[in-house]
């Protein structure tokens, strides 16, 4: 299957979606100050709670946005070209003139990246007895690891867009 091409302008589209995904992954990082190495529970306020009074659902919500961000640029990120499925998607593979230069130009994911995808994917897009496989060692997820993971291949993606489509 041939990849579907996009417009100029769906491109443009693109990266206002892509800036709100980026922001969004990176704000909830920092406004959730659990998820930093740094913080203790005895130090930390969200809404005046300490991180230690805060609520299970609440950090449910916060840790669950993150993955979602996360897990939207992983699949933005590892596009091959291969699958139509989804015609209103967009990719960064679409930014260019072929899949494969893309993929050239991003080199190999990153394994982090690939397991991260494949758990958010069954923890929180599905309903999956995969959720039934973590332990509390295996539970945590590594979210300054996924930031600095994604951060080179963003910052790939943006450096070797066309300047026409960056609207420079």
């Amino acid at each position: 299957m041939k990849m579907l091409q996009k417009t100029e302008s769906e491109l443009r589209d693109g990266l206002r979606i892509l800036a709100y995904e980026v922001n969004m992954l990176h704000g909830i990082f920092a406004y959730y100050p659990k998820l930093r190495e740094s913080a203790t529970s005895g130090d930390c306020l969200i809404g005046g709670a300490r991180i230690s009074e805060m609520p299970q659902f609440t950090e449910n919500v916060y840790l669950e946005s993150f993955l979602v961000h996360a897990r939207n640029l992983i699949a933005f990120l590892r596009y091959n070209g291969k699958d139509t499925r989804h015609p209103l998607d967009i990719y960064a593979a679409h930014y260019f003139t072929t899949p494969e230069e893309w993929l050239h130009i991003r080199g190999e994911m990153p394994k982090s990246l690939k397991g991260i995808y494949l758990r958010a994917h069954t923890r929180l897009a599905h309903i999956s007895l995969a959720r039934l496989e973590d332990t509390p060692e295996t539970k945590p997820w590594n979210l300054a690891g996924i930031v600095n993971d994604l951060k080179p291949l963003l910052q790939k993606f943006y450096d070797n867009i066309p300047l026409e489509i960056k609207g420079g």
